[in-house]
């Protein structure tokens, strides 16, 4: 363990029990009033790990947040786009709370006051909350919260932040940003997540949260941009989700909910720049202009089932427009010398379609679904035979993992900033990551589409965005920004996202044209 610094003096101890100024431990209508519903993470655990291959004003910030220094396939090009148009949208826009609630709103940011308004409660009830003074931290309050732990807390363990009216405060559809500096008292690098929820990780006016661990005693500022998807309720706090399953000490400071202004997506008008079509013959291979293959059996980082090959029979044009890509239950020893059970397609532009930053992607495409079945239309850096993954970045504009017939998934992946290994990661159930469109999958096909600069990334399924995210927030964190670069683009099957012995193949993805806009989206 990481020796403690000396750190500041202890002025107020004890556990504390009370909420108070607005945040009541009083369930909400229909829950359990004896005990509070188990709080889950945030975001949801992938079924894979690796796979190789805003500018934002703030505004209404505390004063001495302002002053802080935050740390812490043929491609057709006969048609020219237009210069992109700035238009506001309905799902990110500038925030509008009423004038009497505008502003930051935690109520006690830094515990100038007390503790009035900030808990610490967890599943065993072993968290000591207190007050301490000392050497100010980056942000230059002088006053924290300190959070002990002297072991595992069962099953849930967090802090709670009061803030002000905040049924009112929320506004669907307008962009705020939540933030807290928190430190590490002992390096332990075991993190905490910064959500907004009632004591029963319900009433939450967002999916959005941030992770933050690090293994040094530094304080770090933990940020995430977000837009509000629902109103918040009575008792909704800043909830800092902490570790369960082992002894931990935080210091926390400067907690602040404000309302920000965003660019909007431009808007473009016409046709797509790029198409990259499959206008082949019938059992024809997608043109080798446009895509490589990917071949063997290696497992891809992800422990797949299959061996990719070059073959028609798992990927090939239909002669009406369409890519289809086949999973096949067949056994096959691929030129790495790899025998699968399971052959299918991977493909992809390197070096032939670029993507380039300020992009608007889209196709239609109609997914399989099964116990077993892994299909993706995905982005990742040009730069990555240069750079490797996750150094690269990767976009996974759509994911459709095993059995489950109506959920969606996305994601943005990159590296640490100094390591560029290290994978960070926003999605998969974060924020929109996950999107269940109710009806099954199978019944018809849907359009898939991402927008990517140097400031934002934008999810879009059926033209209405379901997820986004930010540099600021990334960088803030820690994590490289690499989607201000050109990408290429990736499709395929892979197999082993659950057992898929029983599982009937052949599996198929049909994909419909790529369209490329520059510039920004053309809705």
């Amino acid at each position: 363990m990481v020796g403690a610094p000396e750190g500041p003096a202890a002025e107020v101890t004890g556990d504390v029990d009370e909420l108070v100024d607005g945040v009541a431990d009083v369930p909400e209508t229909g829950s359990d009033a004896s005990s509070a519903e188990e709080p889950q993470r945030a975001k949801l655990l992938r079924p894979r790990q690796i796979r190789p291959t805003e500018a934002v004003l703030a505004v209404a910030v505390v004063a001495l947040l302002v002053a802080a220094t935050l740390v812490g396939a043929r491609v057709s090009s006969g048609h020219k786009a237009k210069a992109p148009v700035a238009r506001a949208t309905t799902s990110v826009r500038a925030a509008a709370p009423p004038a009497q609630i505008a502003g930051d709103a935690v109520l006690n940011c830094s515990l100038l006051t007390g503790l009035s308004g900030w808990k610490a409660s967890s599943d065993t009830g072993h968290v000591q909350l207190t007050r301490v003074s000392g050497p100010p931290s980056p942000a230059g309050l002088p006053t924290a919260a300190d959070v002990v732990s002297p072991g595992p807390t069962g099953k849930w363990a967090m802090v709670l932040i009061a803030l002000r009216e905040p049924v009112a405060y929320f506004q669907v559809g307008s962009t705020y940003r939540m933030q807290l500096w928190e430190r590490d008292v002992t390096g332990s690098g075991a993190g905490l997540i910064l959500v907004l929820a009632n004591q029963n990780y319900r009433a939450r006016p967002t999916t959005a949260s941030m992770d933050a661990a690090h293994k040094d005693t530094d304080w770090h500022l933990v940020s995430r941009t977000f837009v509000a998807t629902a109103p918040g309720g009575e008792d909704t706090g800043l909830y800092v989700q902490l570790p369960t399953d082992q002894a931990f000490h935080y210091q926390l400071t400067g907690a602040s909910v404000v309302p920000v202004v965003v660019p909007a997506v431009p808007r473009v008008d016409g046709p797509p720049a790029q198409v990259v079509s499959f206008d082949g013959p019938a059992g024809s291979p997608p043109n080798p202009a446009q895509w490589n293959r990917e071949v063997g059996g290696n497992g891809w980082g992800n422990g797949e089932l299959e061996t990719y090959t070059r073959s028609v029979s798992n990927a090939q044009q239909d002669g009406a427009g369409h890519l289809v890509i086949t999973a096949r239950r067949e056994t096959k020893t691929g030129p790495d010398g790899i025998r699968r059970d399971y052959t299918s397609a991977r493909i992809n532009t390197q070096g032939k379609v670029v993507v380039q930053p300020g992009s608007y992607v889209e196709s239609t495409i109609d997914v399989p679904v099964g116990d077993g079945v892994w299909s993706a239309f995905w982005l990742i850096g040009s730069n990555f035979p240069q750079v490797g993954w996750p150094a690269s970045g990767e976009l996974n504009v759509m994911e459709v993992a095993g059995a489950d017939t109506t959920w969606v998934h996305t994601a943005a992946h990159m590296a640490a900033v100094g390591d560029p290994r290290q994978l960070e990661e926003f999605g998969w159930g974060d924020a929109g990551g996950s999107t269940d469109l109710g009806p099954d999958l199978r019944a018809r096909p849907h359009s898939y589409g991402v927008y990517f600069d140097g400031q934002t990334v934008r999810f879009y399924i059926d033209r209405k965005e379901h997820m986004a995210v930010w540099a600021q927030d990334a960088q803030t964190a820690g994590w490289d920004w690499p989607f201000g670069k050109p990408e290429s683009l990736v499709l395929n099957i892979a197999v082993g996202a659950g057992d898929p012995t029983n599982t009937p193949f052949p599996q198929t993805m049909t994909v419909g044209p790529i369209s490329i806009w520059q510039g920004g989206t053309p809705f």
